[in-house]
């Protein structure tokens, strides 16, 4: 879709005007300056009997109207406006408007930029559709929106990266693990190099062999796809130390040897979402072209429980050096994560952010809202709260306490993979990873809750895109 500010009267331009308007609040929109009679029936819509729902349906041979509630401005948020437009999505869709102009007004809550770039993602995510493997095409017909919103100017193509880079994370946590192996991971990964002015860089079997990556070659050593470890650089901060994103990228996950049940195994094809956040991550940031250094890592496997697989009980040793025993084929993201974190302190890094749908448990403690995000370091902790906030991309912290290692205790190896309870399932795996990250500033997020919706019409969610975006844009900022 195309986005425009509007600069001028354009209340003639567009198929629908969309007004929101708050409670108790007379706001005038600049797009009907020019028309009285729009005008006329504005105010005449406003003031009707339907004022109590959530919005005003206006059907004219002259001009569609959507009147839609904001509620109380001193209530508003970037989180309350992209509810609000969800609501009158289904008037955009039933109507097959070629275009639209939405008009907000001020509001001394949000700034209008944050106005802007929310409805902005609300209405490309609402209208993204994936439709590779559709036999009739049911395109909408939504191709231009006009805001009449006080933004800056720069922030249309500002987040018209961040959707670029959203839209490449749907497109590939969308694809079906047929088509989405490793190998189908490194070329998306040198493609977009290509295009973007990326360094690209991948690590087969042997090559992971060689330098002693074995939990992450353990997991994938059931499948017939090999495993990759895949590496984009964009080098635009001088000498400043890079920043590190490392996505878990597990194609698909039956649960290997400890085979998942049957029922919600067809979602698993969305367990590479991390790895798909981190190369939506790079684009955008390459076409914002930021002032930083900063390292995409792509641990990817298939998890397979072939003639080869690794069986319960086995003990591999990892990059690091620290030995391995595998109690649960099923927690294999942290296997692949642990040789990825590991591998990037050849970078010197100024701090590592690992991104992966890790552990059931952070659904059970956080559902589909929040990110669940731990880490060794405050100040980074913070900033990734903080870029939450920007993005209206929520996360949670939770604790990281010494208490919660014993379970990862081991009789026969340095740790074990998986502990003995439920307890803290998401903690334990957590400290599990930090045991490769050392001394080095790292937070992990736990996006299993909200990197994708389940059910009958399942699709990716292209979180955290956003959030490591801000976070990227303001760390050395908020650090100096």
């Amino acid at each position: 879709m195309q986005h425009f500010l509007v600069e001028n009267n354009l209340s003639n331009s567009s198929d629908c005007i969309i007004i929101g308007v708050f409670d108790n609040q007379t706001y005038h929109p600049k797009c009907l300056t020019e028309s009285e009679e729009l005008l006329t029936i504005y105010y005449k819509r406003l003031n009707s009997k339907e004022n109590h729902n959530d919005y005003i349906w206006h059907a004219d041979i002259k001009q569609n109207f959507i009147l839609f509630k904001l509620g109380n401005e001193s209530a508003c948020t970037a989180d309350s406006l992209n509810n609000s437009l969800k609501k009158i999505l289904h008037l955009i869709k039933e109507n097959n408007f070629n275009s639209i102009t939405l008009s907000l007004p001020p509001c001394n809550n949000i700034s209008s930029d944050v106005q802007l770039r929310t409805s902005y993602l609300c209405l490309e995510s609402n209208f993204y559709q994936f439709q590779r493997y559709k036999t009739a095409d049911k395109t909408h017909t939504l191709q231009k929106i006009y805001y009449d919103i006080a933004a800056n100017s720069h922030l249309i193509t500002e987040t018209a990266a961040v959707w670029s880079g959203m839209h490449l994370c749907l497109d590939l946590a969308n694809t079906p693990a047929n088509d989405c192996t490793p190998i189908d991971l490194e070329q998306a990964a040198q493609q977009l190099a290509t295009e973007m002015g990326l360094s690209f860089k991948a690590l087969n079997e042997e090559q992971m062999r060689a330098i002693g990556m074995n939990t992450l070659l353990a997991v994938g050593q059931g499948s017939a796809n090999p495993p990759r470890l895949i590496e984009l650089h964009f080098n635009n901060g001088g000498n400043d130390k890079p920043l590190i994103i490392i996505g878990k990228g597990i194609t698909f996950d039956s649960g290997g040897i400890c085979l998942k049940p049957a029922d919600p195994m067809f979602e698993m094809k969305y367990d590479m979402c991390g790895a798909a956040s981190v190369l939506g991550v790079m684009k955008t940031i390459a076409l914002l072209k930021l002032p930083v250094n900063v390292i995409g890592i792509i641990a990817c496997a298939e998890n397979m429980p072939g003639s080869k697989a690794t069986r319960p009980g086995d003990v591999v040793t990892s990059h690091l050096g620290k030995t391995v025993e595998i109690i649960n084929t099923d927690a294999e993201g942290r296997l692949v994560l642990a040789d990825a974190i590991s591998y990037a302190q050849q970078y010197n890094p100024e701090a590592i952010v690992d991104i992966a749908t890790l552990t059931g448990a952070i659904i059970i403690a956080l559902g589909k809202v929040y990110t669940g995000m731990m880490s060794n370091n405050h100040q980074l902790a913070q900033s990734i709260l903080n870029a939450g906030t920007l993005a209206n991309d929520k996360v949670w912290q939770l604790p990281l306490d010494n208490e919660y290692k014993d379970a990862l205790t081991s009789p026969v190896a340095d740790l074990a993979n998986a502990t003995l309870t439920r307890e803290a399932g998401s903690i334990t795996a957590a400290h599990f990873l930090q045991e490769f990250a050392k001394d080095t500033p790292w937070a992990h997020l736990d996006i299993a809750g909200t990197a994708w919706i389940s059910g009958k019409n399942r699709h990716a969610t292209a979180r955290p895109v956003g959030l490591l975006v801000e976070w990227i844009r303001h760390y050395n900022y908020e650090k100096n």
